[in-house]
């Protein structure tokens, strides 16, 4: 729970962020924010996506339990392709159950909808999520398999016109 109100009094849709990391298949999972700078100065942890908050996330007091509100942020501009995990309700728009991980970008036409709707992410400071133990490496065949060719085409030929005729458009939001 949050300790602080937050601090925003924001009447807009918002979801809290958590960032992602990654750590070596050899190491403990980290249980608090010092133990997983303390990684990530060692390089036995990483971003697993160089997110909005990183240089606030990293520098804001580190002596503190409380969970916070460090930042605010829109999935525009140079965070058009953003996609992070999330605490939200059960007001968010759904996942679309057509798309598969396996078929990649499978949680953008989530974020891509959030957009259309004008949600904010609040990222909070003192909460993390690591993958489990191992760096996912990028299979460059698998970006262009067939199963990540039909998906796109779904999004884009499917999706993306759905939701613009239900959530209406914002010239600002993309999709990927």
């Amino acid at each position: 729970m949050i300790e602080k109100s937050d601090y925003t009094n924001s009447l807009n849709k918002r979801v809290f962020v958590l960032p992602i990391f990654e750590v070596k298949k050899d190491q403990k999972v980290p249980e608090t924010k010092n133990e997983l700078l303390l990684m990530l100065s060692r390089k036995d942890a990483f971003w697993f996506h160089e997110e909005l908050c990183i240089r606030k996330w990293k520098t804001s007091e580190r002596n503190s339990s409380e969970l916070s509100v460090i930042e605010i942020g829109k999935r525009t501009n140079s965070f058009k392709t953003w996609e992070p995990f999330y605490i939200g309700t059960n007001a968010e728009p759904i996942f679309d159950e057509r798309l598969s991980s396996e078929g990649r970008a499978n949680k953008m036409t989530q974020a891509y909808a959030m957009c259309l709707l004008g949600y904010e992410y609040h990222i909070l400071d003192n909460a993390f999520v690591v993958h489990k133990p191992g760096i996912k490496l990028l299979d460059e065949n698998y970006v262009f398999s067939d199963l990540v060719k039909k998906q796109n085409e779904l999004i884009y030929d499917k999706i993306v016109k759905e939701y613009i005729k239900y959530y209406g458009n914002r010239k600002e939001c993309k999709v990927m």
